[in-house]
């Protein structure tokens, strides 16, 4: 998690924060400007007085209990310590960082009292810094930077790169910080590729970046020593806020942002539980329809997981002719804020804010098994259970169907994004179709955990797959051995054997694949494999029934078989005797007639020479 990963350490970088009297009980609160206080001499510091530090950066959407639950672990994990620790909050607001801190509290119990800094980003101006009256440039650049020295110190540092000349013009010419940055960051960026200036202005607009995120290829490469990097803990880099506006506006991102690029990259965060940061970073780019269609697809699953304050917030920045679509999701958000105060205790104001209400789980009576389990039933309508729990509702057709896409092409692999998002969109442009594609996988992931907190499905090696933990039952596959076992013991003359392989297949047989989703390309193929699959099944029950002298048995499982294709003339014959051998030669009579109305009406033909034959024996009372 990016907002956590706590600066490397630079203990000579400028922008020192005087930490004397630092304390569990004497917490240090500054207001400070972005590039007043630097944050890798603030890690080093903490550090060498024994109080290493867990780091938080609250975002404006981070307004709910489980996100500030999340940050409070994420900071509460990377301050590897058992004795003495800290926590920097970063924020805008102060209300906000000391819910954040409350959480912290109480995140780990085990764990000392943390040292707190909090650095409350504001607008009130900083300490000068002392300047030359005599020297225009020292003069211009005190007045842009606002006295803040880790800002100043990276400014002369993209300066270095310059002819001192040019430097001193461009510093003079420009009208404020973010003009200063901007035409800095245009001119460290010549002769970087233009494929990675977009990238780089995406990064920009999420203010993170990691090399696990594949739209993020060769940006830090291309532009590593840029004044505006901050590395990180984990493989994290920073992209400094001062430096934002001005390199957004180098890499031309005051445009529309590319629909490609933006849609992978939001993919990608989406896969790594980053939902907030993807809608954010869409209202950001200015892609408002495609924020509209991740709340459309993602909101009500947010506002079930605790976080109806942020979709309210992100609902506000949609167009008023876009937001009419989401009514629905506002009520429901309003809904759950109002929940959360009824069962709020006023009685302990001081206490830490409880969790959100979680969406209900039906859970077993006992514990859940280990391992967990998902059985799934595809033969028929999807009926699918997580842990023995029935998932009752899916948030439309889509989510069901790619649960059986990935459970039907389980082969050890994970399956490729791009081989999910053109089979289940094959018409659409592949933009779209990967955007709608981690909106379902987020609203499936969600209407598996109804049923139970477990993981189903992952992402890794550039597919997803299920949770190596997860112990699956699949009827396709059960009736595939079912199926494979009966043709054994068939070919085997194992008569009994055989037909109790067949009646297990006829048992998990409830209908024809995915029958709620008849008309999707992908299906048609194992539908009809199944299908033919069972036609042999029922087939070979009805003749196993028959040698055994189970005329009944034989009658049922042929009349099965008819209801499927009724044009089979050879099992019309073995019926018309299984009739006349129970005595019920009318009965044989009435088989033959409708085996002959059958086939002029969907052949065009009329009976077999071996048919007439049959039932004229029949008539005569010649069959044995």
């Amino acid at each position: 998690m990016g907002q956590c990963a706590v600066p490397l350490a630079r203990p000579a970088a400028p922008g020192k924060l005087a930490l004397a009297g630092l304390a569990p009980s004497a917490p240090l609160r500054v207001d400070v400007l972005p590039g007043q206080v630097g944050v890798q001499r603030l890690a080093a510091d903490l550090a060498r007085t024994g109080l290493p530090p867990g780091w938080a950066r609250l975002a404006p959407y981070d307004l709910d209990r489980p996100a500030l639950d999340a940050l409070a672990a994420g900071a509460l994990g990377d301050a590897r310590t058992s004795g003495g620790w800290s926590v920097v909050v970063e924020s805008g607001d102060d209300q906000q960082a000391e819910r954040f801190l409350q959480h912290v509290a109480v995140a780990d119990p085990s764990r000392p009292t943390p040292c707190e800094v909090v650095l409350h980003y504001t607008g009130a101006a900083a300490t000068p810094y002392p300047a030359s009256p005599a020297d225009p440039v020292d003069s211009a650049l005190e007045r842009l930077s606002r006295g803040r020295p880790a800002l100043r110190e990276s400014l002369l540092a993209a300066g270095r790169a310059l002819p001192e000349r040019e430097l001193s013009g461009i510093i003079q010419e420009s009208r404020n910080l973010d003009e200063l940055t901007a035409r800095l960051a245009a001119r460290l960026l010549q002769g970087v590729p233009p494929h990675v200036l977009p990238v780089l202005g995406l990064a920009a607009r999420l203010g993170y970046g990691h090399r696990r995120f594949g739209s993020f290829d060769g940006v830090v490469e291309n532009c590593p020593d840029a004044p505006w990097w901050t590395e990180l803990r984990g493989g994290w880099w920073l992209v400094d806020p001062v430096w934002r506006p001005g390199v957004i506006a180098a890499c031309r991102g005051g445009r529309r942002a590319d629909i490609a690029l933006l849609g992978h990259l939001v993919g990608e965060l989406v896969d790594d539980g980053a939902v907030d940061a993807a809608i954010e970073l869409c209202l950001d780019a200015s892609c408002r329809g495609l924020a509209s269609d991740l709340l459309a697809g993602l909101g009500p699953g947010l506002v079930l997981a605790g976080q109806p304050r942020a979709v309210l917030r992100w609902l506000r920045q949609l167009p008023w002719t876009v937001r009419v679509r989401h009514r629905a999701l506002a009520r429901q958000a309003r809904a759950a804020i109002r929940a959360e105060l009824t069962q709020s205790t006023p009685t302990q104001p001081q206490a830490p804010l409880a969790r959100a209400p979680e969406p209900p789980v039906r859970r077993p009576a006992g514990p859940v098994r280990n391992p967990p389990t998902l059985q799934a039933r595809l033969l028929g309508p999807v009926d699918v259970l997580v842990c023995g729990n029935r998932v009752e509702h899916w948030h439309g057709r889509k989510g069901s169907l790619l649960l059986a896409y990935l459970l039907l092409h389980r082969s050890g692999r994970p399956v490729g994004r791009d081989v999910l998002a053109t089979a289940l969109w094959p018409d659409t442009a592949p933009a779209v179709s990967r955007n709608r594609l981690h909106v379902t996988l987020h609203t499936l992931r969600a209407d598996l955990q109804t049923a139970a907190p477990v993981p189903a499905v992952v992402f890794g090696d550039h597919g997803y797959a299920f949770n190596p933990e997860l112990d699956i039952w699949l009827d396709t596959e059960e009736f595939e051995q079912a199926a494979t076992r009966a043709e054994q013991a068939d070919h085997d003359r194992d008569i009994e054997a055989a037909l109790a392989a067949c009646q297990e297949a006829i048992r998990v047989y409830r209908g024809d694949l995915l029958v709620d989703n008849p008309y999707d390309d992908w299906t048609l193929l194992p539908r009809e494999q199944y299908r033919v699959q069972m036609l042999d099944v029922l087939g070979r029950a009805a003749q196993l029934a028959f040698d055994a002298g189970l005329y009944a048995d034989s009658v049922e499982a042929g009349q099965r078989l008819l209801a499927i294709d009724f044009c089979r003339e050879d099992t019309h014959r073995l019926l018309m005797r299984a009739h006349a051998r129970l005595g019920r030669p009318h009965l044989a009579a009435r088989q033959f007639e409708l085996c002959s109305r059958q086939l002029r009406r969907e052949l065009d033909m009329p009976p077999a020479r071996e048919t007439v034959e049959l039932y004229s024996k029949i008539r005569a009372r010649a069959v044995t």
